[in-house]
């Protein structure tokens, strides 16, 4: 897994995004689900920590659809968080991720790492800190994230 956040402050820039996310996604055979601007009022209506204003899935249809990445910024609004699976397909997995990638740091310079803890989970936005590559996890908060030291691992966790 890898993730990365990405500046979209604006309307434009979001949906500037989801064009290039979905321009990319096409040329894997890849389908995107974007969830509305109703389906996100819902979410802003049940409070302010659950905010978003953009949200998508990437995921390889079929009998079970799989998921190749998600993009969110819930909880750190105008700050996506673009996930990436290793997926069943690993080799169209990381074709993907590169050449999506390379097309956003190229747009969005400011584009910054986010760590995955070893439990599997992106760590909460307020237990990072800002590193020269990014951001890593606070070291006051890393026992959270620790397989063996993390309070209620869910069940398919990394740590099983």
């Amino acid at each position: 897994m890898a993730a990365f956040e990405v500046p979209l402050t604006t309307a434009v820039e979001r949906a500037n995004f989801l064009t290039i996310l979905k321009a990319e996604a096409a040329i894997e055979g890849l389908d995107v689900n974007i969830e509305t601007a109703e389906e996100m009022d819902r979410w802003n209506e049940m409070g302010l920590e659950l905010s978003k204003s953009i949200e998508a899935t990437v995921y390889r249809s079929g009998d079970i659809r799989q998921s190749e990445a998600r993009v969110s910024d819930q909880h750190h609004l105008g700050y996506a968080w673009i996930s990436f699976e290793r997926g069943e397909d690993p080799s169209l997995a990381q074709r993907f991720r590169q050449r999506l990638m390379s097309r956003i740091f190229e747009r969005w310079p400011g584009t910054l790492s986010v760590p995955v803890a070893q439990t599997g989970s992106l760590p909460h936005k307020e237990d990072l800190r800002r590193s020269d590559r990014g951001y890593e996890i606070d070291p006051s908060r890393i026992a959270g994230y620790i397989c063996g030291t993390a309070p209620g691992n869910a069940p398919k966790s990394a740590c099983d």
